[in-house]
Order: structure tokens, then C-alpha cells, then sequence
């Protein structure tokens, strides 16, 4: 028994038993917990260093190196990154801050295919004979593309579906992976 406190009912001690058991184990839960043997403040996976080379003093460190070096991504091959835990985590919030903004201004989200038709790029007349977009054909002979921006595609698509100056203002977003070539 606790000194100071006077024994509770029957019908109530089970509920408190149950509270302070959960009380008790909320205030030690704080602490590191153990996984594999090892004490842990978090479970969150979090590398660091040992990819890039410091910069020689007096040189400005690229932004890239930067990222790399606080385990934010990791570069798999020359200009392609892969998003570690915490570059995600920072690119989540960055995300649901934007979509509140855009909410205030009545803005809604969407999200568009990569895959576009490649009759609309040739309509626009972005797309080139030469240049370097991936494109293919379906089983039914349609040629497609990996679109790397969507502007013909919501074009398009706000087009069809405004059939009224009542229809407007329309605003639409989307955040999305960028494909570009530099």
C-alpha cells in the first residue's frame, strides 16, 4: 500500500490498479529501451558520414554532400538519390505544409500518372524527334511516354472536365517526383 492513501473499494480497485500500472509504465517508457542487446533512445534508422570526402578548408561544401553527409539520401549512381529515413520524414512535412497552404487558398490536390499519351506532347509541340524522353508502345500499338512534367496532362484534363465560366476558378496542385535530364 501507498503511504498517504487510504485503501479504495473493492469495485474500483481493479480500474486503479489498471491506471496506475499503465501510469507506471508510462513514466519508465521514457527511457532508452533495448533492441538486439543495444539501449536505444529511438528505433529511427539514421546513417551517417563516411560517403563523402570533407571539403579542403576554405572551400563552400555542396549542398548534395551536405545531405549525404547528415543522412538525409544516399546517391546510388550520377544523379540518381535514394531518400533515406530522415530526407523522407523532412520531405513528409514539407508536404503537409504546403497542402495546408494550399487548402487556405482553395486549392485541391491531386495526383496525375507518370505515363502520358505521346499524342498530347505532339499537340503542345514540346516533344522533339531527338530528345531523350522514354517512350514505348502498349500491347494495343498506343504510344505512350514517362512524362516528365504534367502540364499537357492537367491541361488537358481541366479542359474536359470545365464546361462553364461558372466551373471557374479551378486550382489544382500536385507534388509529385520530378524525371529531368541535366
Amino acid at each position: 500500500m501507498i503511504s498517504g492513501f487510504r485503501p479504495v473499494p473493492g469495485r474500483y480497485s481493479a480500474t486503479c490498479r489498471a491506471y496506475f500500472g499503465i501510469a507506471r509504465f508510462h513514466r519508465t517508457s521514457k527511457c532508452a529501451f533495448h533492441v538486439d542487446g543495444r539501449s536505444r533512445v529511438s528505433n529511427f534508422w539514421i546513417p551517417t558520414g563516411g560517403i563523402t570526402k570533407k571539403p579542403v578548408q576554405g572551400e563552400k561544401e555542396d549542398a548534395n554532400d551536405l545531405l549525404i553527409r547528415g543522412g538525409f539520401l544516399r546517391q546510388a549512381y550520377s544523379g540518381i538519390f535514394h531518400m533515406l529515413p530522415l530526407g523522407l520524414r523532412v520531405q513528409d512535412k514539407l508536404e503537409r505544409l504546403i497542402d495546408k497552404h494550399m487548402r487556405t487558398v482553395g486549392a485541391s490536390k491531386v495526383s496525375l500518372s507518370s505515363l502520358s499519351a505521346q499524342e498530347l506532347w505532339e499537340q503542345s509541340g514540346r516533344l522533339k524527334e531527338g530528345s531523350e524522353i522514354f517512350r514505348f508502345q502498349d500491347r494495343k500499338e498506343s504510344r505512350f511516354l514517362l512524362a516528365p512534367t504534367h502540364e499537357e496532362e492537367i491541361t488537358t484534363l481541366v479542359g474536359h472536365l470545365t464546361k462553364s465560366y461558372r466551373d471557374l476558378p479551378v486550382r489544382v496542385y500536385q507534388i509529385c517526383e520530378y524525371i529531368i535530364h541535366s
